[in-house]
């Protein structure tokens, strides 16, 4: 099994000889319209099902691009990892999760730069807490791969744990203690080397449609 999920990740960056990229994060090509996958040009971000979706990570796939730039960055959100029940306060579940996508991410890319930045450090029951009020970040960096082929590269990727915001809310009156944390999931951000082309495409679109509007007045 483990050679399977493997060759997955694998597979997102084989090279084809007319591809503008040779990295295909769960199938969808950096540089190519995002209507090749069932999406619309005309739309910067947009969720559409991935190709070559990870067994780990949903079927749905965040993508952004532009009509002259095509795709530019994917991101994916694996499912929520623990529930209420049997939720570890303390994060180990879902850190061990995190170091298994890791692991694949390594053999594939090279080695990432861990970090992990806190507000207060407290390695008890409260970690997932902070975690879901933004107190805590964990995540893991990939940065400037070049595509071998002189195509599109990947600026950028960024695998980090996060959780759903809202639960943390409900709080003791008396303690203000959390007595429930949001539930912890994996999301994972390709940045292709034509993202900083890509936004500034969009920028402008906006900015023209903005004075269009206005000429309205």
């Amino acid at each position: 099994m483990k050679s399977i999920v493997v060759g997955v990740f694998l597979a997102l960056a084989s090279s084809t000889t007319d591809a503008a990229s040779e990295f295909k994060p769960f199938g969808v090509e950096a540089g190519l319209p995002v209507s090749t996958y069932g999406g619309s040009d005309n739309d910067f971000g947009q969720w559409i099902k991935a190709p070559d979706p990870h067994p780990d990570f949903g079927v749905n796939i965040l993508v952004q691009s532009t009509i002259s730039s095509g795709v530019c960055l994917i991101r994916a959100e694996s499912s929520q990892y623990d529930s209420p029940v049997t939720r570890d306060k303390t994060g180990g579940r879902i850190r061990e999760f995190f170091e298994k996508i890791k692991a694949q991410l390594d053999s594939r890319y090279g080695e990432s730069e861990f970090s992990e930045t806190f507000s207060f450090f407290d390695p008890g029951d409260k970690w997932l807490a902070q975690l879901a009020k933004g107190e805590r970040y964990y995540e893991a960096t990939w940065s400037s791969i070049p595509s071998k082929d002189g195509g599109i590269g990947l600026e950028e990727i960024l695998l980090q744990v996060d959780a759903v915001s809202g639960e943390w809310f409900s709080q003791s009156f008396t303690t203000g203690e959390v007595v429930s944390n949001g539930n912890p999931y994996l999301s994972l951000q390709f940045k292709f080397s034509n993202f900083k082309k890509c936004k500034e495409e969009f920028d402008n679109s906006e900015l023209e449609t903005m004075n269009e509007d206005a000429s309205k007045f």
